[in-house]
């Protein structure tokens, strides 16, 4: 109203100065910028605080000539924040004496500031120009544009990330979902809309766990920080999670948002499973191996003392069958103690390069009558020159079992077969490939169509006389014993199975480079004819029974005996004895003194002194390896008076012993390590 009240009053050629200067000090009030010009385009008024905006106006002469409106509109033109050439015309159009524009722009101010222009003609063709300081609003306005990008930026991520994200809203009646992102559909098999719009109490329906309901609401109606486990079953697969509740306040300190976050802890799981498993198995390997190894030396005792009765006494005697009877159950003994041993991975095994290839195939012919008519049997070694470092009876033992679990996984009939292949590490199963070394393995696979076993199941069956099988069908030994073995050759099983859908065991040992060990020639005598007349043998054991009986047997071949109670009291003997002494036959574990101890220093005295190691269990207590030198001989316990026979026979001739076995499930006679430690 003041713009139509001056440009009148102006324009008037009477004395009307008093009223015009009441109107200019009106206009000099307003915080926005008026600039007026006439029809002609001459500056006649410019307020105040258009002079603050723009203060070429207060120099209304420019070299000799009166202001007009051309110069001002070069002058926005120079200062408008989007130079464009339609904003000189448009400005143009506002000269025009018929012209009506409505114009807008945003010009850049001394000091950054930025003024809105708007632009329009007045009834008379004065042209008046609104100048609005607006910097303000564009501090705001920008700020909202970087919130908004940065927030669509921030709900990116959200949704990437690896962790579920429910935001909800408790401002609005039933605290509705307002966020969801794709993990937590993802995890939850959901769509969005499904829970966009729904509530907190909704949640414990989608998860299908009733549990976590009342924890659940009450944190949610409580608005408390808190943390929950669960559980939710998906494809017949159970995926854990932690979810934590939270809850984000406005500026007055009220609830604002409340958040969910779902961690994933499934693998967390399996991973703390499995070492509670290992751990597990290692304790019972340690309890089996201590047990072990004491009731060897019992057997050793037993076997020993009734060869030796029975040697005095003719075979057809009521007592000598009664001896063969002792003998016969402490051979099962001495079987069941080395299936022990093998599972707590204290058993005293050969080391040699297989070709597991050749190995696999010839074994193919003492399988077959394992396996019923009714199961089609088949073996395939897919891959040709695989060499793992072992033992050929352990690796035979490893598929003799899964053979026969799989046999007996289908009493009805069904599809057997063995398979090999090469495998890189990065193809292992995830729970072994933090366990093995990088390298490559050979994949020893042994699949069945049968039953197939629950996850409950297979946590169970490397566990030492765990049997599914009804009672007096099976010791529960085989797969420990699977286990022991795969482990002590450096490698892992895998186990695939569903309930009616049979089952595969995948065997894991590394690949060796080194060329395929040659085959050892063997004594060919009878053992109980050797005689070792003119040879001086030391023995050192710590077990009394134990070392009378094996003084007894060395007597029985005419040897020279010399018994030492431990190691100590072998230093002492030998250093009495003043003849030379041909081998020195000693336990591993002894107190004070172990036997590793002792050879080394009588070697260091006596150097032309062979040494025979006798142990079934080579580290009562403790997994860790023992440091031995390179090509020693052990003898394992029991001691058997053909092996022992035969081994020293060998060795005092000058040839280096070979694996003497008994019957299959008999462990090989002795070792000959290479690796400079007993495993």
């Amino acid at each position: 109203m003041f713009e139509h009240i001056f440009s009148f009053f102006s324009s008037q050629k009477d004395d009307q100065s008093s009223l015009v200067r009441v109107l200019e000090l009106a206009l000099d009030r307003y915080s926005l910028g008026k600039v007026f010009f006439d029809a002609q385009g001459r500056l006649i008024y410019a307020n105040r605080k258009a002079y603050e905006f723009i203060p070429i106006l207060k120099d209304e002469k420019r070299g000799g000539k009166a202001f007009r409106l051309p110069l001002f509109i070069d002058y926005l033109y120079d200062h408008a924040v989007e130079c464009d050439e339609s904003l000189k015309n448009a400005l143009g159009q506002a000269s025009g004496d018929d012209a009506i524009i409505n114009f807008r722009e945003v010009i850049a101010l001394e000091g950054g500031a930025l003024c809105l222009v708007e632009a329009k003609k007045l009834d008379d063709q004065h042209t008046l120009f609104v100048l609005t300081d607006i910097s303000r609003e564009k501090e705001r306005e920008d700020s909202l544009i970087f919130l908004n990008k940065n927030n669509l930026r921030l709900q990116k991520a959200m949704q990437y990330t690896n962790n579920g994200i429910l935001v909800s809203d408790p401002k609005v009646a039933g605290n509705p979902f307002i966020f969801v992102n794709s993990a937590l559909c993802e995890f939850f098999d959901l769509n969005s809309e499904d829970v966009l719009g729904r509530s907190w109490d909704i949640l414990p329906a989608i998860l299908k766990n009733e549990k976590i309901s009342t924890t659940l609401i009450q944190a949610v109606v409580l608005a408390k920080e808190s943390e929950m486990e669960l559980s939710v079953k998906k494809n017949d697969q159970v995926r854990w999670f932690d979810l934590k509740m939270s809850t984000v306040k406005d500026s007055q300190g009220r609830y604002d948002l409340q958040v969910g976050v779902f961690t994933e802890t499934t693998l967390l799981k399996l991973r703390e499973a499995e070492a509670y498993q290992a751990q597990k198995l290692e304790a019972l390997g340690k309890l089996a191996g201590g047990v072990a190894h004491d009731f060897n030396n019992v057997l050793s005792i037993i076997d020993g003392f009734s060869i030796m009765a029975a040697k005095s006494m003719a075979p057809e005697t009521p007592a000598y069958q009664y001896l063969q009877k002792i003998q016969s159950a402490a051979k099962r003994g001495a079987t069941l103690t080395n299936k022990m041993l093998t599972f707590s991975r204290h058993k005293v095994v050969s080391r040699n390069v297989i070709d597991l290839s050749a190995l696999i195939e010839d074994q193919k012919v003492l399988l077959d009558p394992l396996v019923t008519a009714s199961i089609n049997f088949s073996v395939r070694a897919g891959e040709r020159d695989l060499r793992v470092s072992g033992s050929t009876d352990s690796i035979a033992q490893i598929l003799m079992n899964l053979v026969i679990n799989a046999r007996d996984a289908m009493p009805n009939g069904g599809t057997l077969s063995v398979g090999l292949q090469s495998s890189g590490r990065s193809e292992l199963p995830e729970k072994l490939r933090d366990r093995l070394p990088d390298k490559r393995f050979a994949c020893l696979s042994v699949s069945d169509t049968g039953l197939g076993m629950d996850q409950k199941t297979i946590e169970k069956i490397f566990d030492p006389f765990f049997t599914t099988k009804p009672q007096g069908k099976g010791t529960g030994l085989g797969l420990s014993i699977v286990y022991g073995l795969v482990q002590e050759m450096g490698g892992g099983v895998h186990v695939d199975s569903c309930r009616g859908e049979g089952t595969t065991f995948h065997v894991y040992l590394p690949l060796s480079e080194a060329p395929v060990s040659k085959a050892l020639s063997r004594h060919d005598g009878d053992p109980s004819s050797i005689k070792l007349k003119g040879y001086t043998i030391l023995v050192a054991e710590d077990e009394p029974d134990l070392l009378q009986i094996v003084c007894e047997m060395l007597e029985q071949m005419e040897a020279t005996v010399i018994p030492a109670s431990n190691g100590n009291d072998a230093l002492v003997r030998q250093d009495e004895y003043e003849g030379d002494i041909d081998i020195l036959l000693t336990d591993v574990v002894m107190p004070e003194l172990n036997g590793v101890k002792l050879a080394s220093l009588l070697t260091s005295l006596r150097p032309s002194t062979k040494v025979v190691f006798m142990s079934g269990y080579p580290g009562r207590g403790d997994m860790a390896p023992i440091e031995v030198p390179e090509n020693v001989i052990f003898i394992p316990k029991p001691i058997d008076y053909a092996v022992l026979a035969s081994t020293l026979h060998d060795l005092l001739q000058g040839e280096k012993p070979d694996m003497l076995s008994g019957s299959p499930e008999q462990v090989p006679s002795y070792w000959v390590s290479h690796s400079g430690k007993i495993h």
